[in-house]
């Protein structure tokens, strides 16, 4: 960054390049009528020039403001992109091979073990393997990483009503609602499922009465 006397000269400059020149005459206190007297600017001084000396201050700030990098988040996905084993783990999701798909994307996760997506993968691969204990092991673990995981509360919460549990199904279909502060699919997906499940249990017929 420039030094202080440097950005001065710079912002001098630029003033009597565009037209606008200060008093040279000794500052008079300030008046409350006219809070800009006393600092070169009369009564009479044209609406323009204040208007310029406004453009050259928000030039000047652009100028010599810091510069924001790119948010290391995007470099990180980028990054994981890359990754050979998790672009053919996700590969294998897509083409149903679960076994597959946990072998590649176990093997990403050694590299990238606090991604939230990666872990919601592997949870939806043992899940259709029927592991559920590993399934619910990576689900939590991609909440616990990004708390507002929609895929991950969905996914889990289906997971739940798979082995019968419908009250922690329901605290993912609550955790969406807060989250989804618009209607979101997530949310329709697993309200759903939840209805389905409760249906399929209203309706199932009653266990016959034992003879007596």
């Amino acid at each position: 960054m420039r030094p202080v006397n440097s950005l001065t000269r710079s912002l001098s400059r630029l003033r009597e390049r565009v037209g606008v020149r200060g008093s040279r005459t000794r500052r008079q206190p300030r008046s409350r009528a006219h809070p800009l007297a006393g600092e070169g600017w009369g009564e009479g001084t044209p609406r323009r020039a204040l208007l310029r000396l406004a453009l050259i201050v928000t030039l000047a700030l652009t100028l010599f403001a810091p510069q924001v990098g790119a948010d290391p988040s995007d470099d990180y996905a980028e990054m994981l992109a890359q990754d050979e084993d998790y672009s053919a783990g996700r590969q294998a999701v897509d083409g149903k091979d679960w076994s597959e798909a946990v072998r590649r994307l176990t093997r990403a996760a050694v590299r990238h073990p606090d991604n939230a997506d990666l872990h919601n993968y592997l949870g939806y691969a043992h899940r259709h393997l029927k592991q559920f204990d590993k399934a619910f092991e990576h689900y939590k673990r991609a909440i616990a990483i990004e708390p507002r995981h929609r895929g991950a509360h969905e996914y889990i919460g289906e997971a739940y009503l798979m082995i019968g549990d419908v009250a922690s199904a329901e605290q993912h279909v609550a955790a969406l609602r807060s989250i989804c502060l618009l209607p979101c699919e997530e949310l329709a997906d697993l309200e759903k499922a939840v209805a389905q499940h409760r249906r399929a249990r209203t309706d199932a017929p009653a266990a016959a009465a034992p003879p007596r």
